[in-house]
């Protein structure tokens, strides 16, 4: 997925939590989201992301390119 300023996760977890990490997986920032949330990537250096959605039940990865 590539994004420029601002992140919308694709997901079937509708609310839950979500750190995006760097490609040596230091966390680089996390938060709550709910459904439609965007997520502010504006001060994110271009480069190679993943976002783990968790919700207690569900776990997803999702890797994120920003430009």
């Amino acid at each position: 997925m590539r994004i420029a300023s601002a992140l919308r996760p694709d997901t079937c977890i509708n609310k839950g939590k979500y750190k995006i990490l760097n490609v040596i997986g230091q966390l680089v920032f996390k938060g709550k989201f709910i459904e439609k949330t965007n997520i502010q990537t504006t001060n994110f250096t271009p480069g190679v992301y993943l976002i783990k959605l968790e919700n207690g039940k569900t776990c997803e990865f999702k890797k994120i390119v920003k430009e």
